[in-house]
C-alpha cells in the first residue's frame, strides 16, 4: 500500500465563501497524459475522485480546487491498478477498487481515509478476493457494491460493524447483482441483477429484502431519502419517483441513455446520451422538472463558458444541491475528467481540518 500522507490536511477547506462566475475545471492527468476520469463527486461539492493514468498505472485520484489531482496509490499485491468511485459528503473518505494480486484485473473493494491509507474491506466469502466499492453515504458509515461470493458476484452492503453482507440477487436468470448506491441512512441500497429477461434494477431494504423495481434496465443511483431511483430502462434515461418510471427524454427524440447520478432531493439528475458503443462517444446531459434534458455543454455555453472546442461525453455524478457535476471528456489532448461548478459562490481553500 502506497500511504499519502498529509494530503487531506493540505486539501481542506473553511466555511468562508467567496462569490464567482460558474467555471468548468478541467481536472488534468497524473503526469502520463490521458485518460483521467472523474467518477464521483463529494455531497459538497468540493471534491471529485475518479482514476487516471501515472507512472505506475491506472491509479485512484482526488481532486480539489486549487491544488489539483492528488493519487491515492494501490494496494499491496498484484500489478499496479486503482480506481476510485465514490467519496463521502466532505471527500475525506474514498471508496474504489484495486489489484491485490488475488482478484486479478477486476480489484478488490477498498476504503481509502487520511491517515488510514487505502484499506481492503474484505470479500464475500467467493473463491478469491475480487470486488468493487461503488457507493458510500455522506457519513462514510456505510459503503455498497459488488464482492464475488460462494454463488457468484453479489452486491454487497458494508458497515463498520458488520462488515461485508451479500444482499441477495432478483429471481430467476443467473446469479449475479451490484449495488451502485445508497440512501444517507444507508437502508436504501439500489442496483442491479439479472432476471428472466435481462438485466433488472432493484431496490433493498432492511424491512423487504431485495426486491425488482422493474422488469428491465440497471439502478444507479439513489436520493438521500431512498424515494427516487435513477438509471437506465428499454435503453433510454429514467427516473423511478412515486408517481412510477419517469423517462426523462419523453419530450425529445429517444435515444440511447442513462441517468448517473442524482442530487439529495431526486430533482437534478445527470447522465450520458447518444452513446456509442462503437466509437465510445456520447454527451453529457442534466435534468430537471422544469427545464427536462440538456446538454450540459449546451448549458455552459449559455453562461459564458468558452466550449467551442470542447466535447463533455459524460456526467458521472452531482453534488448533494444539484450544482457541481463531474464527468470527463475531450479537450483536445484525450480524454480527461472535468468538474462543471454552476455555483455563483464557491468555497476556498482555508485551514487545516483534522482526518478522520
Amino acid at each position: 500500500m502506497i500511504l499519502r500522507t498529509c494530503i487531506l490536511a493540505s486539501l481542506a477547506f473553511i466555511s468562508t465563501t467567496a462569490f464567482s462566475a460558474p467555471r468548468l475545471y478541467r481536472l488534468g492527468f497524473l503526469g502520463q497524459g490521458s485518460p483521467s476520469l472523474a467518477l464521483g463527486v463529494s455531497g459538497d461539492g468540493s471534491t471529485a475522485v475518479g482514476y487516471a493514468l501515472s507512472s505506475q498505472g491506472f491509479e485512484a485520484f482526488l481532486w480539489r480546487a486549487g491544488f489539483g489531482v492528488f493519487p491515492l496509490g494501490d494496494l499491496q499485491g498484484g500489478s499496479f491498478s486503482s480506481q476510485a468511485n465514490a467519496c463521502s459528503w466532505d471527500g475525506r473518505v474514498v471508496v474504489g477498487s484495486s489489484d491485490d494480486g488475488s482478484a486479478g484485473e477486476g480489484g478488490t473493494a477498498f476504503r481509502w481515509s487520511e491517515p488510514s491509507g487505502m484499506v481492503a474491506l474484505g470479500n464475500l466469502g467467493g473463491a478469491n478476493t475480487f470486488g468493487q466499492a461503488l457507493g458510500i453515504t455522506d457519513d462514510a458509515r456505510t459503503i455498497v457494491g459488488r464482492s464475488l461470493s460462494p454463488f457468484g458476484v453479489q452486491a454487497f452492503r458494508w458497515t463498520q460493524a458488520s462488515g461485508m453482507i451479500g444482499l441477495g440477487d432478483v429471481p430467476g436468470g443467473s446469479f449475479q447483482s451490484t449495488a451502485t448506491g445508497v440512501s444517507s441512512d444507508g437502508n436504501t441500497v439500489v442496483g442491479y441483477g439479472i432476471g428472466l429477461s435481462g438485466q433488472q434494477p432493484f431496490r433493498w431494504t432492511p424491512q423487504n429484502g431485495l426486491v425488482p423495481i422493474d422488469s428491465t434496465g440497471a439502478a444507479t443511483d439513489v436520493s438521500l431519502d431512498g424515494a427516487t431511483v435513477v438509471g437506465t430502462s428499454r435503453g433510454n434515461a429514467v427516473a423511478w419517483m412515486a408517481q412510477g418510471r419517469v423517462d426523462l427524454f419523453q419530450t425529445q427524440v429517444r435515444t440511447t441513455s442513462t441517468a448517473l447520478g442524482c442530487s439529495a432531493d431526486g430533482r437534478v439528475i445527470v447522465g450520458l446520451a447518444n452513446y456509442s458503443a462503437q466509437s465510445s462517444s456520447g454527451e453529457a446531459f442534466i435534468w430537471d422538472a422544469q427545464h427536462g434534458v440538456r446538454s450540459l455543454r449546451a448549458v455552459c455555453s449559455s453562461l459564458g463558458i468558452n466550449v467551442q472546442s470542447v466535447q463533455l461525453l459524460s456526467a458521472q455524478g452531482v453534488s448533494n444541491d444539484g450544482n457541481v457535476i463531474v464527468g470527463y471528456g475531450d479537450f483536445g489532448s484525450g480524454q480527461e475528467a472535468w468538474l462543471l461548478d454552476l455555483r455563483t459562490k464557491q468555497p476556498r481553500p482555508g485551514s487545516v481540518i483534522d482526518a478522520d
